[in-house]
């Protein structure tokens, strides 16, 4: 997950920042299970959350944020 943190945008950094109250440069320095606890986690809560609940409503911001970062740590866990 450290790896994919590093291809992270600093939008999403400064997202995951607010989100989840870590300082972005905390992040380089936190080990893969808090990355996974801290972040993963928080963020798959977010995204989540932010799904609305009609169909016909679109994703607002927040949840495509959360979402994209998701996919991006999720496929690094995969791995």
């Amino acid at each position: 997950m450290k790896d994919a943190i590093k291809k992270l945008s600093a939008e999403q950094l400064k997202f995951i920042s607010e989100e989840c109250s870590i300082k972005q440069d905390e992040l380089s320095f936190m080990s893969d299970d808090e990355l996974y606890d801290k972040v993963y986690m928080e963020l798959c809560e977010i995204e989540v959350d932010a799904i609305p609940d009609d169909e016909d409503e679109e994703e607002s911001d927040r949840c495509k944020m959360a979402s994209d970062i998701v996919t991006l740590l999720g496929n690094a866990l995969a791995r």
